[in-house]
C-alpha cells in the first residue's frame, strides 16, 4: 500500500494541484507510539485518508480514526477510509488487485475529502 500511496500522492500533486503528506506506521502495537505522528500531521490539515489491505470493517484504519476522534475532537473536519473488500484477499494476483484499493481508488478518495 505504501507505493500505491505515493503514486497517488505524486498524481493528485501533478495533476489537481493537491498536497499531501504520507504517514506509514511501522508499529502497530503498542499504538501510542505510533499515533503522535498521525495526530500531528492530522492536527496540521484536519484531513485523514486511512489506506489498507484489511477489510473496512473492524481494521486498523477504524481504531486509527477512533484514537484521532478521541485525540482531536472537532480538529479533525474529514475522514474516509479505504480498504479491501469484505471477503478474504484472493491468492490470484488479479483477483486480489480487484479487491484492493488502489491508485485511482485513493487518489478518487483524496479529492472528495478536499
Amino acid at each position: 500500500m505504501a507505493g500505491l500511496a505515493r503514486e497517488a500522492a505524486l498524481q493528485l500533486a501533478y495533476e489537481h494541484e493537491i498536497f499531501s503528506e504520507i504517514v506509514i506506521p511501522t508499529q502497530l502495537s503498542p499504538f501510542d507510539g505510533t499515533i503522535l505522528p498521525l495526530t500531528e500531521s492530522v492536527a496540521r490539515s484536519g484531513r485523514l485518508l486511512t489506506i489498507e489491505e484489511g477489510t473496512y470493517s473492524l481494521g486498523w484504519g477504524a481504531e486509527v480514526l477512533a484514537r484521532l476522534v478521541e485525540n482531536l475532537g472537532p480538529r479533525l473536519r474529514v475522514a474516509r477510509r479505504l480498504a479491501a473488500a469484505e471477503t478474504p484477499v484472493p491468492a490470484s494476483g488479479v483477483l486480489e488487485e480487484v479487491s484492493l484499493p488502489g491508485v485511482a481508488e485513493i487518489v478518487a478518495a483524496a479529492r472528495k475529502m478536499v
